[in-house]
């Protein structure tokens, strides 16, 4: 009997208000009884300070056009007396070369102001 009269306590009280915005747990030796769901913990707004966030992007480099040094070349001979002589065969040259363009990822940090955002209270 004694176990009987919180249970009809707690129905009386949960039979005025709507499931959801009542949560009753009673716990006694050899009972537990749940009524109700929980209640979600309310929205609330939190500052966010600003910070500085590192990003990542993706860059196209253009292509160049460059100018390159190519080395003379030289051939050792041997005249009819049996001496050794050095010869120029090709003169030296600058040569066009051109690198294509290419993508490139870059990271780079970036100020984010402070803001306002939707959080949740923690419930003690």
């Amino acid at each position: 009997m004694r176990f009987l009269l919180p249970a009809v306590l707690v129905a009386a009280t949960t039979a005025a208000l709507p499931a959801q915005d009542f949560f009753a747990a009673i716990n006694l030796p050899g009972l537990f009884a749940t009524i109700g769901e929980p209640r979600a913990c309310a929205p609330h707004r939190v500052w966010i300070p600003g910070h500085y966030e590192r990003r990542c992007e993706r860059v196209w480099i253009p292509g160049v056009t460059r100018q390159v040094w190519v080395e003379p070349e030289f051939q050792c001979i041997t005249d009819v007396w049996g001496r050794t002589h050095r010869i120029e065969v090709r003169r030296g040259y600058f040569r066009t070369v051109c690198e294509p363009g290419r993508w490139e990822d870059r990271a780079r940090y970036v100020w984010v102001e402070g803001r306002y955002a939707e959080g949740r209270r923690h419930r003690t």
